[in-house]
């Protein structure tokens, strides 16, 4: 790949997830622990208001709202996955500012210490979002009975 074109694509990156990263300082996580997407002009979550049991995003925008505000321990109750992905967000920004200030093929890296394990990485990742979501409902069923 061209220098040009890898540029290209960390810029991209960077641009993507520092958005998501800077969207997130600029809201106020909703005490209810879903909803702070309607903030953005979006929407509640249609599976919530019609079955009164959340979806496997909800939670999701307030976690990484309580994560920019730095209120970790918040955000792991919120949403646990959220979390996750959050941090994963986060590691895209940085490596792909690193890799424009100084490229050191960092993805390469990332692609070697990782190969062959793609599946068992795809599992556990769909795994917790599940787990995620099962506390999620949960947890939300115990704060809106009490």
């Amino acid at each position: 790949m061209s220098l040009g074109l890898y540029k290209a694509l960390n810029t991209l990156l960077l641009i993507g997830a520092g958005s998501i990263l800077a969207l997130s300082v600029g809201l106020e996580p909703d005490p209810s622990g879903v909803g702070t997407h309607m903030q953005l002009g979006l929407n509640g979550c249609v599976i919530l208001n019609e079955f009164d049991v959340p979806c496997p995003m909800c939670g999701m925008t307030t976690t990484f709202a309580l994560m920019a505000d730095l209120r970790w321990l918040a955000a792991i109750g919120n949403q646990p996955f959220g979390v996750v992905l959050f941090l994963l967000t986060a590691f895209l920004a940085i490596i792909s500012a690193m890799e424009l200030i100084h490229p050191r093929s960092r993805w390469s890296a990332i692609h070697d210490r990782f190969n062959g394990i793609e599946i068992k990485l795809v599992t556990a990742f769909f795994g917790f979002m599940i787990a995620a979501w099962a506390y999620k409902i949960a947890s939300m069923r115990i704060f809106l009975s009490a």
